[in-house]
């Protein structure tokens, strides 16, 4: 019941929900390059004290992790919002330690259910959704009709072990 209940707010308030930026950009995005130049940045001594995971769909920037201060966090956000192609970041890094190996291993289980029962959905492309998975928070994202939508965030949330879905999907009409 809890799970059902979050995954509803999720629905409900997901632009309340996430910290977005938008930026604007007129370029045409490549989400592997996007990620590759962003998670050098994350990975350098600058953020030595942080675990932050970046994922990009169309040009939209998922950040997720552990920082160790908000001053940590903001120049994190920066960095994105300076980053060439991306033209939205959702930025869902927690301040806190960073997650044990344990939490990773688990989070990286979850992700493989979720896209697991991804692929049985009927109608679905999973080569159309990018799931995340940290601290046991389940992100969908992709281009997906509003059905296609409930479905996957359903899928994901009756997961063992999952405790929110949030969903930043942009939708289209069929």
């Amino acid at each position: 019941m809890n799970k059902i209940k979050n995954l509803v707010l999720t629905f409900m308030f997901s632009s309340i929900l996430c910290n977005c930026a938008t930026v604007n950009s007129g370029s045409v995005v490549d989400d592997g390059k996007v990620e590759g130049k962003l998670q050098n940045i994350y990975d350098s001594s600058e953020y030595k004290n942080a675990n932050i995971y970046v994922s990009s769909y169309n040009g939209e920037v998922l950040l997720t992790g552990q920082v160790p201060n908000i001053k940590t966090k903001e120049n994190a956000e920066f960095d994105a919002r300076a980053t060439p192609g991306v033209n939205k970041i959702y930025d869902f890094l927690d301040i806190r330690l960073p997650q044990s190996l344990a939490a990773k291993t688990t989070d990286s289980f979850t992700t493989t259910q979720v896209r697991a029962k991804i692929l049985n959905l009927e109608g679905v492309s999973s080569n159309n959704i990018k799931v995340v998975t940290t601290n046991n928070i389940v992100y969908l994202a992709g281009v997906v009709t509003k059905a296609q939508a409930t479905l996957i965030a359903n899928a994901a949330a009756s997961i063992n072990g999952v405790d929110k879905v949030i969903t930043i999907f942009n939708y289209i009409s069929r």
